[in-house]
């Protein structure tokens, strides 16, 4: 019993960056966060990595210079507060520790540099849940490119469809689908799944209920 976690959203609440983006250009969080899938995706292609933070710092600029506004350097130092702050989704903890007492070995899987993941965790209580926190940076490749879920099963020295890959982005779970793994999707924000993917093997509103779910289907 096996399964990845992704960190951003699916267990940690983005809330505090929504505010901050509120404060400087109302409802642009959707249009920052986008911008960084893109970015991300095209240093996929490129074959030139560069870490998370950087990219989240360029997509800010971006998305500053293209509202006109005029402060992005101020702008930058509240992302980086709002991200050293996030907390977790209420459930989540509880729906980890009914994984992890039911015997199953869990791993974080993120986009995220190794040092922000590991600050995360501990900001958000969930240090010492995980039997490893994996992250991108190991294959410089970002998700959803096939690398970081073969690195994940080669870390757990599992065959790849006997793990499961947990995140709220349904674009990170058609990669994981991709390359072979379980899926299981955890519905935030109230944001729909892409038609043009196949559908998820599980899809919950919360950690309890994935907890739940996976035990039946184990």
């Amino acid at each position: 019993m096996y399964a990845a976690f992704d960190m951003n959203e699916t267990m940690l609440s983005l809330a505090p960056v929504k505010t901050m983006w509120d404060r400087h250009i109302p409802g642009a969080h959707r249009e920052w966060f986008a911008r960084l899938l893109h970015l991300s995706l095209v240093a996929n292609e490129t074959d030139a990595y560069v870490d998370f933070t950087s990219l989240g710092g360029s997509a800010l600029r971006y998305v500053c210079e293209a509202n006109g506004y005029e402060h992005p350097d101020r702008a930058l130092d509240d992302l980086k507060h709002a991200m050293a702050g996030l907390t977790a989704h209420p459930d989540v903890r509880a729906g980890l520790e009914m994984l992890r007492d039911s015997g199953w070995t869990m791993v974080t899987l993120t986009n995220s540099t190794s040092t922000t993941a590991v600050s995360s965790l501990a900001t958000a209580g969930l240090d010492g849940l995980f039997d490893q926190v994996l992250t991108v940076e190991a294959v410089a490749k970002y998700k959803p490119d096939p690398a970081p879920y073969q690195m994940a099963a080669a870390f757990l020295g599992k065959p790849v469809d006997e793990i499961w890959m947990v995140a709220s982005h349904d674009w990170d779970l058609a990669g994981a689908r991709r390359a072979g793994m379980r899926t299981a999707y955890v519905r935030r924000d109230g944001l729909p799944w892409a038609s043009i993917y196949e559908p998820p093997d599980v899809a919950v509103d919360d950690f309890v209920e994935l907890a739940d779910r996976l035990a039946v289907g184990q």
